[in-house]
């Protein structure tokens, strides 16, 4: 499963990062703990950072795993 960033804004592109964790991709502290997300349905809304981790990235992607671990820096925000 991919894991969390493990500070805000973390960014390991051009390291193979889709391969092994295109999460940190994503999740950016950009919001207080939001992001704005498009959907292929054409709606729009704010997505929580954690929340992340609960939506259906491609068919692989298990929702139903625990979630991860959470860095210090990412307790504050609400799970969803």
């Amino acid at each position: 499963m991919d894991e969390p960033p493990e500070y805000p804004d973390q960014y390991d592109g051009g390291s193979g990062c889709w391969a092994t964790n295109a999460m940190k991709i994503f999740c950016l502290d950009r919001h207080s703990g939001d992001i704005n997300g498009l959907f292929t349905d054409m709606s729009v809304r704010e997505i929580g950072l954690k929340e992340l981790w609960r939506l259906k990235w491609n068919r692989g992607f298990k929702t139903s795993e625990p979630p991860p671990v959470w860095p210090r820096w990412m307790a504050k925000y609400p799970e969803y």
